[in-house]
């Protein structure tokens, strides 16, 4: 556990070693006390007492506990300033490392397991550097110590001490076995329940509106019943191996009593280290289960949380290349690109050109692809065959962090954070100055709109941007898009949910954005794409139709049918 512990830590490593180095010498330092009571015993068995040296013994006990206490409180709050420490970096590296991770990772992972791995996964190992390492490395080093001490003053009663050990190591693989078990169950549940959770905060508003309460919301029912059920099982099963393995531990003084007795009546162990042995086996013995408890109950908890942590650490990132290409213009052409999902494929021998400053709409039914082309240009995923070029170099050969500074993305789904106005306009330029920012807000028409908000741009508009219209949500996302200047834009419809003023608004946005840029738009009402300069029919994973649109109308193929369904479905009344 300590050396995956020392891995996970990076950077901090050779700090958290020498926090680790110092526990172990104030394990050392706490068997000193017993050394002194040693001494002190000797004198009390002396034909005259030396009150002096006694008091003097006395007082070198007491300063080495007042001694012990301030190392004690220097090495947590040593201990707890590396926890914080090593959990932040944890969770920055955490971050970093999902950025960099396929769209396919998140889809075959539970939101439930990521938010635990991240919340609850790292703060168990924070918990450990800063409570649990101190207490369990001290009372290890304490306990072999002691019994060096045992071996030092009696080898006959050490052994006879080490007759037990069979039995403990007997009680504690039981335990540890049991517990095994019923925490994995555990965990389970654990991701379960996290990932209800998620979905019944995000669907409340459905929820409510539907008039269900929590108990008829089955799936967070069930899954929170589970997680009940399952603590209640981990805490029964391992009760009674845990206090069966706490007793062996105190059986020490029953097998060194008899044994000591034995040898000093038969006059081959003096009174002194008798009563030694008397008065340190207990603390012995409890040292041993301190150590034997602790460690059973932080094993399991903390062994999934190092194992959870580092399978996301250690998951295939996005291959980057070895060298760095330029792009001369911001053309992009699809060859022969085949891709597929878990087997099943949902691109087949994809070739079209995006011209670069050209504005091309990709159409087609549900699950068609569009999204998935438009993925593919991001590098969210990479093709199982075929090219992706842009500027005629290959995709793969552009680093990811260069590729996705070409690029702007409005989505459909605009998402906002719980933060200022300024801040989620500012994520389309980390650096950008408060003038620019207000400068993209009025090219995308929402200026005047941040006005009016309760502190402006320095408004918290709420997770989500819970605080705002749909038709407000969009036009800061597209402000974002405005910022970073980016020559290539994707759009997923940005006016499909949005009532007639909104969408005049956003589409006099939109014509200030694509200006100059490479555009590729999924589009989903036909009516927005008439003057595009191409548009790109999908069904079923291939092209079926390409060309502008009085191109297609003449063909009277794919696209003809979408637009003659659309016209009369907006000339449907009720």
């Amino acid at each position: 556990m300590y050396k995956e512990l020392l891995t996970l830590s990076g950077e901090k490593k050779s700090q958290l070693k020498s926090t680790l180095i110092l526990m172990s010498i104030y394990g050392m330092i706490k068997t000193i006390p017993l050394v002194f009571l040693y001494f002190v015993i000797l004198e009390f068995l002396e034909p005259s007492l030396n009150i002096v040296k006694i008091l003097g013994l006395a007082g070198l006990i007491a300063i080495s506990y007042v001694i012990l206490n301030i190392i004690d409180y220097h090495l947590f709050l040593r201990s707890m300033e590396q926890g914080l420490t090593i959990s932040y970096d944890v969770r920055m590296r955490l971050g970093d490392k999902l950025t960099k991770l396929s769209l396919g990772f998140f889809t075959k992972t539970a939101t439930g397991e990521l938010n635990t791995t991240l919340g609850e996964y790292v703060s168990r190992v924070e918990y450990f550097i800063t409570y649990m390492a101190p207490y369990l490395l001290s009372s290890q080093i304490s306990t072999i110590i002691v019994l060096v001490l045992f071996f030092i003053l009696d080898w006959r009663l050490a052994l006879a001490a080490l007759s037990i050990t069979p039995l403990i190591w007997l009680a504690f693989r039981y335990s540890d076995k049991v517990a095994g078990k019923v925490k994995k169950e555990r965990e389970k549940s654990l991701f379960e329940v996290n990932s209800r959770i998620v979905e019944f905060i995000q669907g409340i508003s459905v929820i409510k509106i539907f008039n269900q309460d929590v108990a008829k919301f089955q799936s967070f029912q069930e899954a929170v019943e589970d997680f009940r059920d399952k603590n209640i099982q981990s805490t029964s099963a391992t009760i009674i191996p845990s206090i069966i393995l706490l007793v062996f531990s105190s059986l020490f003084i029953f097998v060194i009593l008899p044994f000591g007795l034995y040898f000093y009546f038969t006059g081959t162990l003096s009174l002194e280290i008798l009563i030694f042995f008397i008065i340190a086996t207990p603390a012995f013995s409890d040292s041993l289960a301190q150590y034997l408890y602790g460690y059973l109950h932080v094993k399991h908890s903390i062994g999934y949380a190092i194992q959870h942590i580092f399978s996301v650490l250690n998951e295939k990132s996005i291959p980057e290349p070895q060298q760095t290409v330029e792009i001369d213009n911001f053309d992009i052409e699809f060859e022969n690109v085949n891709f597929s999902y878990d087997d099943k494929p949902l691109l087949k021998d994809i070739s079209f050109r995006l011209e670069d400053k050209s504005v091309t709409s990709l159409i087609g039914p549900s699950g068609a692809g569009k999204t998935t082309l438009t993925n593919l240009i991001v590098r969210f995923w990479d093709v199982d065959s075929g090219k992706i070029k842009m500027g005629g170099q290959d995709l793969r050969n552009i680093p990811v962090k260069k590729l996705l500074s070409y690029i702007s993305i409005v989505f459909q789904d605009v998402i906002l954070f719980n933060s200022t106005v300024k801040e989620n306009i500012r994520i389309g330029k980390k650096d950008a100055t408060d003038e620019e920012i207000i400068k993209a807000a009025k090219t995308a028409r929402c200026h005047e709109f941040i006005g009016n908000l309760p502190e402006g741009y320095n408004t918290i508009i709420g997770e989500g941007g819970s605080k705002l219209s749909e038709g407000q949500k969009q036009r800061i996302s597209i402000a974002r898009a405005i910022l970073k200047e980016a020559p290539i834009l994707i759009m997923d419809e940005a006016t499909v949910y949005l009532d007639p003023q909104n969408e005049k608004l956003i589409q006099e946005a939109i014509n200030e954005l694509i200006k100059d840029k490479t555009v590729v738009v999924i589009a989903h009402r036909l009516s927005t794409i008439k003057s595009v300069d191409k548009i790109v029919v999908l069904e079923n994973g291939g092209i079926v139709e390409e060309g502008n649109h009085e191109k297609l109308m003449e063909e009277k193929g794919v696209y003809y049918n979408f637009w003659e369904t659309q016209t009369a479905a907006r000339t449907w009344k009720l």
